[in-house]
């Protein structure tokens, strides 16, 4: 088992190859393993424990977890002769360091490496030359042999190219079904994540609870904005966005977008279908509008006495507003540093400290993380103060406003549908 740094899962040595990894390895790192004294007795003779061997690797593909839905994922993989051998590893990134963007391998923390005795045979595996050769050997034999006893691997593969044709149909057979299972599995995590998301409810409940608010900017007021977001929204009425999103797409349009009879009926989307009515709309505001609704969206506002160039910024530095004040002052627009007017560089940079002790804890007293309310403060400051980016989220109507990340289902941004309906009611 090895355990993460970042909280108290445990991971198995689980060396098998992830069937989404299979077909979508490319890149390829030469990274520096230690040994282990746990692993001398397996180890070649000429490695001492503690000696350094380097290897090749490449990442699977981002995937949540079950037991912490707070980070994220990437396996590690050994690569031998070009191969993809097996599992070594993982590399953990918490959710809120994502936005769209892959991670490249260099701004990822340490990572989670399996004990080097476990990997070894995986780096000693027989050359392309050997395979062959044990291939020529067994097929005569193997042509009448049961498929189960076929060895495994790159021979399984060899073999399987000279054998009769009945042999290669039931290998087929065991991976289609194979394949039915694993897309099964899937089907049941997806109904899993589905039947977790509560349906709306009567809205008339929760309207006047929000009427009882007048700060909307106070933790009280914060912490229910899950609750209320959740009864804000049609549930098939669906855009999507992140900070790279296409422009030449219609509300509605985009991939898994959708927009309800109901929806329709009482908003009207056309200044969103700019393609075809721009001209005639003459809504400028909304061009953009997907990229607009990112936290990466670079569009100056004004929040604890500082100037930030967009939430992401404001979000970065705030974990270290406690701790590290002067660190948390080079994010804003005020200092001049390189920094302050590049999102992607204060996402980088926010990942290289150790943030406040508090940022990610849930508060005793409000029942709410500092880092959900820093989050809905930076943009509550900027759909407010400037008024284009405010005409333009109070015109996405009812719609759900979920943001795509890789490899794990969209997340639903409820600080904008909530702050959407203070927009819409003329409260703000």
């Amino acid at each position: 088992m090895v355990r993460s740094t970042i909280s108290n899962v445990n991971y198995p040595e689980n060396y098998s190859i992830i069937e989404r990894d299979n077909n979508v390895i490319t890149n390829m790192y030469e990274v520096e393993y230690v040994v282990l004294p746990q692993a001398k007795e397996l180890v070649p003779e000429e490695l001492e424990p503690g000696e350094i061997k380097t290897i090749q690797i490449a990442l699977g593909q981002l995937t949540g977890t079950q037991r912490n839905k707070d980070f994220v994922i990437k396996p590690i993989y050994v690569i031998n002769e070009g191969r993809t051998m097996a599992r070594i590893g993982y590399y953990e990134i918490r959710k809120d360091e994502l936005e769209g963007e892959d991670i490249a391998l260099e701004d990822m923390k340490e990572p989670l490496m399996f004990m080097y005795e476990g990997i070894r045979r995986f780096l000693e595996a027989p050359s392309e030359k050997k395979v062959e050769e044990m291939v020529e050997e067994k097929v005569e034999e193997m042509v009448e042999e049961k498929v189960e006893e076929m060895v495994e691997e790159k021979v399984v593969e060899k073999v399987g190219e000279k054998v009769d044709e009945k042999v290669i149909e039931t290998i087929e057979e065991e991976k289609e079904e194979e394949k039915e299972d694993e897309e099964k599995e899937e089907e049941e995590k997806d109904e899993e994540i589905n039947d977790s998301v509560p349906e709306p409810e009567n809205k008339e409940p929760i309207l006047k609870e929000l009427d009882t608010y007048k700060d909307y900017e106070s933790i009280e007021f914060v912490k229910h904005v899950p609750k209320m977001a959740n009864q804000l929204y049609d549930p098939n009425t669906i855009f999507r966005f992140y900070s790279k999103s296409k422009d030449n797409v219609d509300a509605g349009k985009g991939k898994d977008e959708s927009i309800s009879e109901s929806s329709l009926s009482k908003y009207d989307f056309s200044g969103f279908e700019f393609v075809k009515k721009l001209n005639r709309t003459k809504e400028l505001d909304f061009n953009s509008w997907r990229k607009k609704l990112s936290n990466f969206w670079k569009a100056k506002f004004k929040l604890d006495g500082k100037t930030w160039m967009s939430v992401e910024h404001y979000y970065q530095a705030s974990k270290y507003k406690k701790s590290k004040p002067e660190l948390y002052a080079s994010f804003s627009v005020d200092s001049g540093t390189p920094l302050s007017n590049d999102p992607l560089l204060a996402k980088k940079e926010g990942r290289k400290h150790e943030p406040d002790p508090d940022f990610f804890q849930v508060d005793k007293d409000t029942g709410i993380k500092r880092a959900d309310y820093e989050m809905y403060l930076g943009q509550y400051a900027k759909f407010t103060q400037i008024p284009s980016l405010k005409k333009m989220l109070g015109a996405t109507g009812d719609a759900g406003l979920k943001h795509i990340s890789r490899g794990i289902p969209d997340i639903l941004f409820e600080n904008l549908i909530v702050i959407r309906h203070l927009i819409q009611t003329n409260k703000i």
